[in-house]
Parts: structure tokens; sequence; C-alpha cells
């Protein structure tokens, strides 16, 4: 277990986090003859939002994987569609099927690497083919990145744009299923590419995401902070890949605000000292899974002024000092004064009334917000006004 320290108004919503999300089911690698690849097409149902048919099909077109999770309403690919014999490409080889490829750093790192572990081991040169999240989409520069650091050439890498059929397909048992839990071989993908991961010299960080303007209100409050306890103040996400993972490897102290960022605490050593500031009061089930996985010494904090339901998954939201802040400096080792605890969110209104409208107007927030009662507002007006 490892150890988990909360200054949160809604403790109770953290249960979940001493709860294990381990499987121990003995995964497999499977071989298929004449199996095919199914390019993603979205259900015809729109509903659930994010359900995909596709993936790898047998000899007689049956479904026999895609792409996993357990959570309601979000993507996963757990079906085929049909395809005319004749309207099926043809490649006389052996292929690994390598997964989904998302436009999301943090769901190529999670979901399109869940089958690595079998393919990292394998000592044949075959290729490993892929589908695409979306139609035709830029495969981003960060999935070639980790491919390089898992030791995958290039040229052995296929994506799947239109029905293809191949002598035989090798699919491993997912290892990471969002909702569902995680296997011990996922780590050894991860543990691979920690093995091509220089050493860096910091030690203590704060991971800055000011240079986002659109993103966290009054972030330089923390970023002053943390840079006068002599942390290392970088805008980690600007850096490349390997940069960005040989400072998560080093790292003996790091902050940063939840989400994708403290996600990569996987990276790190066991007991590295991980603190988490809170932008909003949800709280991230993934990240009970890298905490299990990584065993980090954690801690979750507050900050979060947010007038309006917000949800963590878009963007602008207000941060500062609160009462749960105050209570973790006083019980930390941190220089501090009372200034420290003084915030003023007047001046901030504007640019989060601005930045609120603008994202829940958009088509995806609005079903979100649809969601939330009256009192869900007067709740977010009353914490911070009243």
């Amino acid at each position: 277990m490892y150890n988990l320290n909360l200054y949160v108004s809604n403790p109770e919503s953290y249960n979940f986090f001493y709860k294990s999300n381990r499987l121990t089911k003995k995964l497999k690698v499977n071989e298929y003859s004449n199996a095919g690849i199914l390019p993603l097409k979205f259900f015809p149902d729109p509903k659930p939002w994010g359900k995909f048919s596709g993936g790898v099909i047998d000899y007689k077109n049956n479904f026999i994987a895609g792409l996993t999770r357990e959570i309601k309403q979000q993507t996963m690919c757990c079906s085929s569609y049909k395809v005319s014999n004749s309207d099926f490409d043809y490649l006389d080889e052996f292929v690994y099927f390598g997964g989904v490829i998302f436009p999301f750093f943090g769901h190529v790192i999670f979901e399109t690497l869940s089958r690595f572990w079998g393919i990292i081991k394998r000592t044949d040169n075959y290729k490993i083919a892929f589908v695409l999240y979306q139609e035709n989409m830029n495969i981003p520069n960060y999935f070639w990145e980790i491919m390089d650091l898992l030791d995958i050439p290039k040229e052995t890498i296929l994506i799947i744009n239109h029905p293809t059929r191949f002598k035989k397909v090798i699919v491993a048992d997912e290892s990471f299923m969002m909702g569902t839990g995680f296997y011990d071989c996922y780590m050894d993908v991860i543990e691979k590419i920690k093995s091509n991961l220089p050493n860096t010299p910091l030690k203590k960080v704060y991971c800055t995401r000011t240079i986002f303007k659109h993103d966290c209100i009054n972030e330089e409050y923390f970023e002053n902070f943390y840079k006068k306890q002599g942390y290392a103040i970088v805008a980690i996400e600007e850096l490349s890949v390997k940069e960005q993972l040989s400072i998560w490897k080093n790292v003996d102290e790091i902050v940063c605000v939840a989400g994708t960022l403290s996600h990569m605490i996987l990276f790190s050593s066991p007991n590295t000292k991980l603190t988490i500031l809170n932008r909003t009061e949800q709280v991230i089930s993934l990240q009970s899974y890298i905490n299990e996985l990584s065993h980090p010494n954690c801690t979750f904090i507050d900050v979060h002024h947010n007038v309006l339901p917000t949800d963590h998954n878009c963007q602008g939201f207000i941060i500062g000092p609160t009462e749960q802040w105050k209570e973790y400096l006083t019980q930390s080792n941190y220089k501090y004064t009372e200034k420290d605890f003084i915030f003023d969110i007047g001046p901030h209104l504007k640019e989060y009334i601005k930045k609120w409208v603008n994202y829940y107007s958009n088509e995806r927030f609005l079903g979100w917000l649809e969601k939330k009662t009256a009192k869900d507002f007067f709740s977010s007006i009353k914490k911070e006004f009243l």
C-alpha cells in the first residue's frame, strides 16, 4: 500500500483509493489465422457516446478484440461491423494487434500500450497493426516517441485505414482497462520505457501550466510559492516525451495540478512525494490505479474556487489558497506567512465567466451541464460567496 494524505472537503469520495484495482487472471497471447482488422467506426446510435465497432475479427468475421472499458458513456470498441470479402485488402503476413492510437497522451500510455506486455517480449520482427481513434487523424508525435522508447522501429508500424485481412493476427490480452482494473504485467511495459530514460539532476519540481493561458486561472500563486520553497518550475508538457518522463523517473518530490500530469507518477520510484492540486471537486478515479501501481507518497489538496459547476475535463478553473491549503501548510515544513492564505476572487471572475460560457456552450460539455440542477449551481456559488 502507499501513503495517501487528504486535504479535501469530500474525503469520503476517495474511499475507492483504499480498494485494490489489481486483476489476477492469467493473460494470454492468442493467434488467429486469416483474421482481419477493421478501422473504427462510431455505433449507428450515438448513445452511449464514444462507442465504436471495429478491431480484430476472425476468419468468419466474428469480433475478437478492440478496446475494453467499463466506464459508462466512455470510449470502447466491443463489436465488429459487416464487410464483404471483396472489400478486404490482404497482406500475407503475421502481425500483432497493437490497439487504438489516441490523440490524447495519457490514453496512449494507458490504453494503447495495454497489449504491449505481449509484444515487447517477442523474438520475431512481425509488424504491429493499429487502428485510429479518429478517421484520418494525424498521429501525434508523442506516439512515435513512445514507440522509440520501446525500441519499436517506425517501419514495423502499420496503420489500418481500410479493412485488411492477414495470414495471422496475434492478439495479447489487455493489461490495463479503465473502469475495470490492471494486471501487473502492464508495468513490464513501463519498466521497458524507463530503461531507456536518462538520469536528470532535478529532484524537486513544480509542473507549471501557466503557459496554457486557457487552463488554471491564478496558477501563478502556486508557481511562485513553490519557487520560494526551492522547487524547479518546469513547463514539463513543452518538453519531449523522453525529457518529460526522465524528470518523472528521477524526482524525489513533484507537484502538479490534477489530470494527466499526476498520472505520470507511474514512471517515478516508489515513495516519491507527489502533491496533487485539485482544480475541481471531482475525483479522477484513474489516479487510484496509478497510485496502486507506483506506490507514491501522495497528497491531494483542494485549491479550487470555481464559482459554477465545473467538469475536470473542461478548461478554465480558478485556483488559489483555500482552507484545505492552509491546513496543509500548517502541518508542513514549508516557509509561509499569513499573506500566503489571502485570496481575492474578484479580479478573476470576469475571465472565469468568459471561459466557462465559452466551454460549456460546446455540445460535448453542454450534455454534462444539462445533468446539473439548480441546487448544484447554488451550492457552488454559496461556497465562494456566502
